[in-house]
């Protein structure tokens, strides 16, 4: 697949651009008002239900698919690849998610079996969206966007070619 074209493989995935190299790209989308938690999904998704969530962001032929995804109950949550994989990032509003699965999505409460809002404080958030939201991931910055939540999982910090931090002069 070459970059513009939409991925429409995926029959529960909504469409992801791509560059040749199944990389992820920028793209929006939207999910309706509501409750949500914000964060890794292997954290709040039973491990009955993980494998279906895995199927659909990694096919069978071997690409990556990230954007709107449907449960089998037929709710909608988004998920997207971090730019670095597994680790602890951060949003604008100084919150911290744990990331073990290298992506972080966002599902309505209403759409998990079993949650304790308690047990995965430290791993992710639980978000009101009074209205629907713009759901997105920038992939050159790597910066993944759930309405007013905006994750940085890319470099805060401009890099030069030899991969350094670059140094303010001012």
């Amino acid at each position: 697949m070459t970059l513009g074209e939409v991925s429409t493989r995926a029959p529960k995935a909504l469409g992801m651009l791509y560059d040749d190299s199944m990389n992820q790209k920028t793209m929006t989308n939207r999910l309706p008002a509501g409750t949500y938690y914000v964060g890794d999904l292997c954290y709040v998704v039973r491990d009955d239900d993980w494998f279906d969530f895995c199927k659909d962001m990694y096919p069978e032929d071997g690409s990556e698919r990230c954007g709107i995804f449907e449960t089998a109950e037929g709710i909608n949550y988004a998920n997207f690849c971090t730019k670095y994989g597994d680790g602890c990032y951060g949003d604008y509003q100084l919150r911290q998610y744990a990331v073990d699965s290298g992506t972080i999505g966002c599902i309505p409460i209403s759409a998990l079996k079993e949650f304790d809002a308690e047990e995965i404080e430290h791993l992710g958030n639980v978000v009101e969206f009074p209205t629907s939201f713009e759901v997105g991931y920038d992939g050159e910055s790597g910066t993944i966007t759930f309405g007013h939540v905006d994750i940085i999982t890319g470099d805060v910090y401009g890099k030069d070619d030899d991969n350094s931090y670059e140094e303010n002069d001012e």
